[in-house]
């Protein structure tokens, strides 16, 4: 059976295991176990399917439940062949994505990028794509990712960027229900603690659970869960980089106003909490903490502290609402959106509380590839924030723009695609091909690989793309896109065009997405046709 166990991918151990185990589970759950489409998970159990026939046993969908059937013996038998499921391989690239700059983030150290290709199960080429698009969401946010060869991968930048960067991150991993139940130490999945401990550690996990539950329950009492889920962030971040003697650094005139403002006593109870239990800040961070445990929102000025007098997230609904109008199209503003864009306003009032500079190196590429929705969000913010005294820089400007284009980019890409992938020069070749279309395009679903002979039925496919001329005058047939076996840069070009012509209303040119990646695009996409030559050669 252990040979035969090679057959199944981690997917499909982790389905036919969680069957057995759990029982019954709806496609909802199992969805959201795996987080991926039933379209996906159908597809994965029509192949696990084809294994678990030589056991007499089979996975069948009933009532939108699917279950596993078989004798005891033979299920039991599965399972322990089965064993422990590497958790990295279950992830999504976004997920993996957002795994590996936490850890990048929290390391003292450089990591190297054979480890991450050892806990996701990918090649190092494939690591080389996600820190590519890793490294330009780390310079919006005023962080520099370092790739040294021999040496390893590092983040340079301010102690208070960092976090900032961990804190969105988190948000963005899972839905705050899931990871909520965790917290609240109700019935959640195991992956989700998994998650939680490989990043803080299961010391320090336990360690904040139990410091807030203390904070809260006699100092804050906090009923809303979202702040209470984002001081479970702050405070097992301060522990974890107090154990790292990584600390914040403010400028000591508002470190001394903060520590002195009676809206912010409450800390010095905070403080005697942590002491108990082992925990000594310093001033810096308990004016750091002091602001972003405090439920409202304040703006600094000579006068000291005033209050905001709303909520992050009804000002970014605010925002969006305004923007919405401006443009004159409906904005959609999914979870994803309101949690990062609240976090980014926390950032923005933060820095202007604080008298911080902002920095954004990518202003000018933002104002070229986003003019008009840049300016619409520009004037949505004089039109918002002048009601509260705050005048927003154009730089924060940018950030902001980004936040709204990413959901933009997400509400149109929400109707998946499919492709053929069509390579006479061998299977080896068309992988390599498949692979690399997955990571450059996330808006293509579904891709098949087949042969020239299947081109004339493959009517259900967006687009077919083809290392040869599969017809005299391709030009007559819209959706064949002709490309080298190493997919070019031009090759890229020809087909993003293709996608944003078949997603987009043109009279909504405002829509065309920043393309991140088009940043130094040259340069990361000759290191990449770099490493494919050199797969092939070897």
């Amino acid at each position: 059976m252990v040979n035969m166990m090679k057959e199944l991918s981690d997917r499909q151990k982790f389905i036919i295991k969680s069957l057995i185990e759990k029982g019954p589970l709806n496609i909802e759950d199992l969805s959201k176990l795996m987080n991926i489409s039933k379209r996906t998970i159908d597809r994965e159990i029509h192949d696990a399917n084809k294994f678990l026939k030589n056991f007499r046993c089979v996975i069948t969908e009933n009532d939108l439940r699917y279950e596993i059937n078989g004798s005891d013996e033979s299920l039991k038998a599965i399972n322990k062949e089965i064993g422990a499921i590497s958790y990295g391989s279950l992830l999504s690239q976004e997920q993996r994505q957002i795994y590996m700059t936490l850890q990048i983030l929290l390391s003292n150290e450089p990591l190297k990028s054979t480890y991450f290709s050892y806990l996701f199960n990918v090649s190092e080429g494939t690591i080389s794509m996600y820190l590519d698009k890793v490294e330009i969401w780390l310079k919006v946010r005023n962080l520099e990712l370092v790739r040294k060869r021999g040496i390893g991968i590092k983040v340079n930048g301010s102690e208070i960027d960092k976090r900032k960067a961990v804190i969105e991150l988190m948000y963005n991993y899972l839905p705050l229900d899931e990871m909520l139940l965790y917290l609240y130490g109700e019935e959640y999945n195991k992956y989700v603690s998994e998650f939680f401990n490989n990043i803080f550690s299961n010391e320090v996990i336990e360690l904040a659970k139990k410091i807030v539950r203390q904070i809260n329950s006699s100092i804050l009492k906090i009923n809303d869960d979202n702040n209470y889920f984002a001081m479970f962030l702050h405070i097992a971040t301060a522990i974890y980089r107090y154990k790292q003697n990584e600390s914040i650094m403010l400028n000591k005139e508002i470190v001394d106003d903060i520590l002195s403002s009676e809206e912010f006593n409450f800390i010095y109870n905070v403080d005697e909490v942590m002491k108990n239990n082992g925990i000594v800040l310093n001033r810096d961070e308990l004016a750091y903490l002091a602001i972003h445990l405090n439920g409202k929102k304040y703006i600094y000025e000579k006068e000291g502290f005033i209050e905001l007098g709303i909520t992050l997230d009804d000002l970014s609904k605010e925002l969006i609402e305004e923007v919405s109008k401006i443009l004159g199209i409906n904005i959609k503003c999914d979870e994803q959106l309101l949690y990062g864009l609240s976090q980014h306003l926390e950032t923005l009032i933060y820095r202007l509380s604080m008298g911080l500079q902002s920095r954004n190196t990518l202003i000018d590429q933002i104002k070229e590839y986003y003019s008009e929705l840049f300016e619409a969000v520009n004037k949505a913010c004089r039109l918002i924030f002048s009601k509260y005294n705050i005048n927003v820089p154009a730089e924060e400007i940018g950030y902001i723009t980004m936040h709204v284009g990413a959901a933009i980019e997400r509400q149109r890409t929400e109707k998946k695609l499919k492709a053929l992938v069509i390579c006479p020069n061998g299977i080896g070749t068309a992988k390599i091909l498949s692979e690399k279309l997955k990571s450059v395009f996330p808006e293509i679903d579904s891709i098949d690989i087949g042969s020239i002979r299947e081109k004339d039925e493959a009517n259900d496919y967006n687009l077919i793309i083809s290392t040869v001329k599969l017809y005299d005058n391709d030009e007559s047939n819209d959706n064949i896109i002709i490309v080298s076996p190493f997919l070019t840069l031009a090759d890229i070009k020809k087909i993003r065009e293709y996608i944003d012509d078949i997603s987009l209303n043109k009279e909504n040119n405002y829509l065309i997405p920043f393309k991140m990646n088009s940043i130094n695009m040259i340069e990361n996409q000759n290191r990449k046709i770099k490493y494919l030559d050199e797969t092939l050669e070897n």
